[in-house]
């Protein structure tokens, strides 16, 4: 069993266009990885009400929690996610929001359960420096998202490795990783921010895979368990 790791990353972006829906771009490249994943962590200028890849398919993402920075600052963090996207280069992430300015890490990831991909999450409100923790096991991988406004410069805490950190004095937006273990600490210093920590959960059963509960169910009613 391998916990999940990172194919590759990037930063799509759309500037400052007032009323939305509107586009993020950038560049993705999603190969035949197993048990892959693509994650979408956004900081927007509105919370999104649905994201959406922008290729033939159309394919939807599911949300899995949203966070933002309040007393003037209009951070957030924002996270979706879709499992098994086909194989394709994408340039382009249709996000539905009131107002479209922002940026967003695209994380391509494998080796993560299907059925489940997402275990226990924690977003926190704006705070001054970010950090929260995670409970998780070493089976499964732990990553974050940091949402923050103005010139302020991101750095992540000692032992996190960071996917991207896009700093251009507004809608800031990083993202890192860190193994799993029973509690794992996700933090930023430099910043005031909002953030959301999550673990991604193995795809042969670090917390996320197993045998779905209706099956189970059906299994001991028969006698088999």
């Amino acid at each position: 069993m391998s916990a999940p790791s990172l194919v590759t990353s990037a930063i799509f972006a759309v500037g400052d266009s007032g009323a939305g829906p509107n586009t993020f771009s950038g560049s993705i490249v999603v190969g035949s990885q197993a048990n892959r994943i693509l994650v979408v962590k956004i900081n927007n200028n509105a919370a999104a009400t649905a994201v959406r890849l922008v290729d033939s398919s159309g394919a939807s993402l599911s949300h899995g929690s949203f966070t933002r920075q309040t007393g003037g600052r209009s951070g957030s963090a924002d996270v979706w996610y879709i499992v098994a996207p086909a194989s394709a280069t994408y340039t382009g992430i249709y996000v539905d929001s009131s107002y479209s300015f922002g940026q967003a890490v695209v994380e391509l990831w494998q080796d993560v359960d299907q059925t489940t991909p997402i275990g226990n999450i924690v977003p926190l409100g704006e705070t001054t420096p970010p950090s929260v923790s995670v409970s998780s096991s070493t089976a499964n991988t732990v990553t974050d998202v940091t949402g923050f406004d103005f010139a302020d410069t991101a750095s992540a805490v000692s032992g996190q490795t960071v996917t991207q950190n896009a700093n251009d004095a507004s809608k800031n937006v990083a993202g890192s990783y860190k193994a799993g273990a029973s509690s794992v600490s996700m933090g930023w210093t430099g910043i005031t921010g909002c953030q959301i920590a999550f673990e991604l959960l193995a795809a042969s059963g670090g917390g996320g895979g197993g045998i779905p509960a209706g099956v189970l169910a059906a299994l001991i009613e028969q006698g088999e368990m």
